[in-house]
């Protein structure tokens, strides 16, 4: 570590984390036998720290400390001690340089093993779950880069909706994931919903149909038996998945998220306020409003200021099959209508679905 002194606890050292034959002994090989056997689609990695054990952190060993010196091409007259090499860095003002180089190093290591496991089975997946997920925002590790490909994401599992009042999905770190590629699934426990935490005011139907279609699915830890409740809880939640991907799901799954396509006004002394997630597919534009208040229905107007002049469309809500009509009783709406708006109802914890097409 930065004092000199070997990473661990007790007995039990740590190594270097740029010990490429720790990793692939305990992730590649694996790994590999997993793709090789045709079973098996992909690895999660537990990266919690149990006990305060986990990896080292950053490493200022004789092979990582030379390393950054050749790389920077820096000569020393004399090796600098185990124990002076984080202060030797810093009078010098390249601890921020060391720590980048140590990062980049970790990251191409572990694109390395991915590249080897991915020559056997090209869409082999790795799952590991958000960093810090228990304080609610998750960040990318050299871990879960260097394991990510455009063609089999790595899958991000954060458990930041463990606990009753932190369910929300949209407060979550789901677009921070998804700039990078990533794959994102917000998880709970079944604990939570079927009587360990009587506080909680949504339904676990509920709860798992609006995760998974905010966010790239959902996951539950088991801490107890599942019940019939349970069971018929998924199946539910399922249904209505399913009832929604064959109206929307090629917006959904396929579409370009666009931001800035609507803006919400409405009563301001209810909060929380409605979100909106819009999303582009060709020339149609689709908007998912969602309630997000437990306790009170709204009305609400959804404007469009940004069509192009002179444009046409008209508007509907495509799981409900209803055709949207405009003051004069038409059912096609010029830009200037729908930047005046659309005034639309939502029950407390409800949601809908506009679609705008081109006329």
């Amino acid at each position: 570590d930065k004092n000199g002194q070997p990473y661990g606890i007790g007995d039990t050292k740590f190594p270097c984390p740029l010990s490429e034959r720790v990793y692939r002994q305990w992730l590649e090989e694996p790994a590999l036998r997993m793709a090789r056997s045709g079973i098996v689609d992909g690895l999660h990695i537990d990266c919690e720290h149990y006990g305060d054990l986990g990896e080292a952190g950053v490493c200022y060993c004789d092979d990582c400390f030379g390393r950054f010196l050749e790389q920077k091409r820096i000569q020393v007259k004399e090796a600098v001690p185990k124990t002076e090499r984080h202060r030797w860095l810093a009078r010098r003002g390249l601890v921020d340089d060391y720590q980048r180089a140590f990062t980049e190093r970790r990251t191409e290591m572990f694109r390395r093993i991915a590249e080897r496991v991915r020559r056997v089975k090209p869409d082999f997946i790795f799952s590991a779950y958000a960093s810090d997920s228990y304080t609610g925002w998750g960040r990318a590790t050299p871990l879960t880069i260097g394991l990510h490909s455009p063609e089999a994401p790595v899958i991000i599992l954060d458990s930041v909706a463990y606990y009753g009042d932190r369910l929300q999905w949209w407060d979550s770190a789901y677009g921070y994931y998804h700039s990078l590629g990533f794959l994102y699934v917000l998880g709970s426990w079944n604990r939570v919903f079927w009587g360990g935490a009587p506080r909680v005011s949504i339904e676990p139907c509920q709860w798992m149909y609006q995760t998974a279609l905010n966010t790239d699915g959902y996951w539950l830890w088991f801490q107890r038996k599942l019940t019939p409740g349970a069971w018929q809880a998924f199946e539910t939640a399922d249904r209505r998945l399913r009832a929604v991907e064959r109206k929307v799901g090629d917006f959904l799954l396929r579409g370009e998220e666009c931001d800035g396509l609507v803006s919400i006004e409405g009563k301001r002394d209810l909060p929380p306020e409605p979100v909106s997630r819009s999303y582009r597919l060709g020339n149609e534009y689709l908007v998912h409003i969602t309630n997000i208040s437990v306790a009170h229905p709204v009305r609400v107007r959804v404007r469009f200021p940004h069509l192009p002049a002179g444009s046409r469309w008209t508007v509907t809500d495509p799981v409900a099959e209803v055709v949207y009509r405009h003051s004069a009783g038409q059912t096609v709406w010029d830009n200037l209508r729908l930047q005046a708006g659309v005034v639309v109802s939502l029950e407390a914890r409800g949601e809908l679905f506009l679609k705008l097409s081109p006329h």
